[in-house]
């Protein structure tokens, strides 16, 4: 009824079956040609999809995608009609300029870049290219996503349907797309450790990611121009970062309580693949079930990317695939992952 699946591999080319003979008979006396491939088979690897945050988007992102690849199409179409439903707006609007979608699309909407947008944005994307993907027979052993990457994983790794999980992306950017502006992000780079003893004594500035190859902070204006200032006088290259508001600091606490009170509303079942859990870097436990409080903590604590990339190989992870607008976390993973 079967076999083993041997390690000797070969493969040959041929357009009859007199040729088809001679290369069998070739690789029987152990010759070579260039008709015959020979190779020494090995298991599948442990494939991850990490899925990017905020700052890979930019307008007319994946056009290319939407108007060559059904699947994509599809998946785009249906969050545009989702988020029809739930704001009376077209996402396909925001994304490629031009609600016809015809050839004068010039995808040049700075709407893309306020995070009320930004947030279904890159989450429509990312549940396309997931969708293509799993229509050409790929599947994720593991799946973690960067911040407002998570809610995608999450579908994908079946903790709740892509419907719920649109449905609470959009809540989430209107939320916090509705907060002050004013607040600013800077990446330095440093670790952890190094970023808290100069931010504490700054009040009010939080740290929103642990990257690996650099840390970021977040907060009002003033205290985050304050620690810049520090940073550079020790001589550590930073970067502010082009966000229009704070994420993961105190400034997006008026927005928990509302956003827990929608994400309570959705169903959510046990994962059915691993999910890594950016807040804390590790896997989520196999017969947890996530709830409105989980996805509240999620906008507040910082991200754990570094942890995640290291849990990862822990658990044997050899090929990482990311979905998102731009390969934003593939550089900072190869910059964690230990050789």
């Amino acid at each position: 009824t079967s076999r083993e699946h041997f390690e000797h591999r070969a493969a040959l080319v041929a357009a009859n079956r007199e040729e088809a003979g001679e290369a069998l008979r070739l690789l029987a006396r152990g010759g070579t040609s260039r008709a015959l491939s020979t190779g020494i088979g090995r298991r599948a690897p442990k494939i991850a999809w990490q899925f990017t945050g905020q700052g890979a988007q930019y307008a007319g992102m994946t056009r290319g995608l939407y108007d060559t690849h059904a699947a994509f199409r599809d998946a785009i179409d249906q969050c545009d009609a989702g988020l029809r439903a739930l704001r009376g707006e077209s996402l396909l609007d925001v994304l490629f300029g031009d609600d016809d979608r015809g050839d004068d699309a010039v995808g040049d909407d700075a709407r893309i870049d306020h995070t009320r947008w930004t947030q279904p944005g890159i989450f429509a994307v990312q549940m396309g290219l997931a969708k293509l993907l799993e229509s050409w027979g790929l599947r994720p052993d593991v799946v973690w996503g960067h911040s407002v990457g998570q809610y995608a994983a999450a579908c994908v790794a079946g903790i709740m349907s892509w419907d719920d999980g649109l449905k609470l992306i959009s809540e989430r950017g209107q939320l916090i797309g509705a907060l002050p502006e004013g607040g600013k992000m800077l990446a330095a780079f440093t670790t952890p450790d190094g970023i808290s003893k100069v931010i504490a004594s700054i009040q009010e500035v939080s740290l929103a990611a642990d990257n690996g190859t650099h840390v970021v902070v977040s907060g009002p204006a003033l205290a985050i121009d304050q620690v810049e200032g520090v940073v550079k006088e020790q001589g550590t290259r930073c970067k502010p970062l082009n966000t229009s508001h704070a994420f993961h600091s105190s400034l997006m606490e008026p927005a928990l309580d509302p956003f827990q009170q929608v994400a309570e509303s959705v169903r959510y079942e046990k994962a059915r693949i691993p999910l890594i859990c950016n807040r804390t870097g590790q896997v989520l436990a196999a017969d947890a079930v996530v709830d409105g409080a989980y996805w509240a903590r999620h906008i507040r604590e910082p991200v754990r990317f570094a942890e995640s990339i290291e849990t990862a190989q822990e658990i044997g992870c050899e090929v990482i695939v990311e979905l998102g607008p731009q390969s934003v976390l593939t550089r900072m993973a190869a910059g964690v992952w230990r050789a």
